[in-house]
């Protein structure tokens, strides 16, 4: 025991755990029979990122299109994933994809309306309690949201003509379907 005052601060402490005894005395020297102890452990600091972190759908080369298309993702970490984000087409501003999922398994809705069609990029970044993160193996996605052009026109002729002379016609009847 070593005479301190309150509040007492340690600096320096190794990784482990660390167990304090206050004992008190009084001015008649009499100690404490029964002092209080306060145990506490030091960990190490988490330096490992998130691993296997990677994007589970849609798979790359996939063609996906509406406006509730699904990402989900994979990850772990050698003591616990905290979030995944994902994002679209990183290498510009166009940036994260809805809100960052802190439970497993790890997904999001992506509305690709908003989009231009074409080919484009997704990854997923995996984040730890630490703020270690790893980011997936981007994949290449193509949104087409193309509306199917309408059915094409048809038309029924109908071929009774009631007068038929040399070069002409009449009254030759017909209607229409899917046209403008």
């Amino acid at each position: 025991y070593a005479s301190c005052t309150s509040p007492k601060s340690y600096t320096g402490l190794a990784v482990g755990s660390h167990t304090v005894t206050i004992r008190s005395t009084d001015s008649a020297n009499n100690v404490e029979p029964v002092p209080p102890t306060y145990t506490w452990t030091i960990v190490a600091p988490d330096t490992t990122p998130p691993n296997n972190v990677a994007i589970t759908a849609p798979t790359s080369g996939a063609t996906v299109s509406g406006s509730s298309v699904s990402l989900t993702a994979s990850a772990s970490d050698n003591v616990g994933v905290a979030g995944v984000k994902f994002y679209l087409d990183p290498s510009t501003t166009n940036g994260q994809i809805g809100s960052e999922d802190t439970s497993s398994p790890y997904g999001v809705t992506w509305n690709t309306t908003t989009i231009a069609n074409g080919t484009h990029t997704l990854t997923a970044i995996a984040r730890d309690a630490a703020g270690n993160t790893t980011t997936a193996t981007t994949i290449s996605v193509t949104v087409n949201n193309t509306t199917p052009p309408p059915p094409a026109p048809t038309a029924t002729l109908s071929a009774n003509p009631t007068s038929v002379t040399s070069g002409s016609a009449s009254n030759l009847n017909w209607s229409s379907t899917n046209a403008t």
